[in-house]
């Protein structure tokens, strides 16, 4: 496509660029920069060149929404994920549901709604009565002394999911010790809290993605085991390079922990050649901006 300026705004410690999984100002950045040399030049505020404003988070739809008015360009949102308790207002703390209506408004009238999953596109016909496309996120690997310590990682953040709260007690009946970061741990500490898990599991029943520490562990060669909910996104990233359980069933999942665990073995240097290639390969910002771009060119 002919060179195409894009506003993508940014949002507190990321000046441009900002979705939820680039939430720091270099993963904004890199993601701008693979936009880049597809052809697409990104800047923090409409200008009078930009023909399209994408606005990456709910947290900037009042300034995406005004900015996009404003210049009369298309408005795309990503939006990352929308669950009934959200809506609701049900869960304490910054989930409220009046950020959300307005929210549901702009995904009502704008251009396009992008998505990281198909159980979020899901949502958005449900709740926006839109339809939406998924592009599926980035994720940004590192590397870290890996080890197995024996423990079990819920990698998931507290909310109202019938199944919060499983992981850790399936691994109580197994007499199995339990992580649970709860998306809270210091980077150093998440760090080391990944690299020395035996196993890396997301039991929720609806999770926009499971977690991209999911991905990020499996780089780093750990085992993943997931629900099979068709609410749950991280089979969209996955497919069949997870364990799965039974979607609500608790015996199934302590189960398979039981199993993973007891069956865990030390990847071989060439299988974990094999993994880091393949979300390096599918997961990278280059990819990501490929996605985008395919999209953009279908759209604009």
């Amino acid at each position: 496509m002919d060179r195409l300026t894009l506003c993508f705004p940014g949002y507190q410690g990321c000046s441009i660029g900002f979705t939820e999984a680039h939430r720091r100002n270099d993963e904004g950045r890199a993601l701008v920069e693979e936009l880049s040399r597809l052809g697409i030049h990104c800047l923090p505020e409409v200008t009078p060149e930009c023909q399209a404003c994408l606005c990456g988070s709910i947290w900037l739809t009042e300034t995406a929404g005004e900015q996009a008015l404003a210049a009369g360009v298309p408005l795309i949102h990503y939006c990352w994920d929308l669950y009934p308790w959200q809506l609701e207002g049900t869960y304490p703390g910054a989930w409220k549901s009046h950020l959300w209506q307005p929210y549901l408004q702009q995904l009502r009238q704008c251009v396009e709604v992008w998505v990281p999953s198909v159980c979020t596109q899901k949502r958005v016909q449900q709740f926006a009565h839109t339809d939406a496309h998924v592009i599926l996120s980035a994720v940004h690997p590192w590397t870290h002394e890996v080890s197995d310590q024996g423990y079990i990682v819920d990698v998931m953040r507290p909310y109202p999911d019938p199944l919060c709260g499983s992981v850790a007690q399936a691994c109580k009946e197994l007499d199995l010790p339990c992580v649970e970061t709860q998306a809270a741990l210091p980077w150093g500490e998440y760090q080391k809290t990944i690299s020395g898990a035996t196993l890396l599991v997301s039991a929720y029943d609806e999770a926009s993605t499971g977690g991209l520490s999911l991905l990020e562990g499996y780089y780093l060669g750990k085992p993943v085991l997931i629900s099979d909910s068709p609410w749950l996104g991280a089979s969209d990233y996955f497919g069949d390079r997870a364990a799965y359980f039974h979607a609500g069933d608790r015996d199934h999942l302590r189960e398979q922990i039981r199993r993973l665990y007891e069956d865990r073995r030390t990847p071989d240097p060439a299988s974990l050649r094999v993994a880091r290639n393949w979300v390096e390969t599918t997961y990278s910002n280059a990819a990501m901006a490929a996605r985008m771009v395919r999209r953009l060119q279908e759209v604009l």
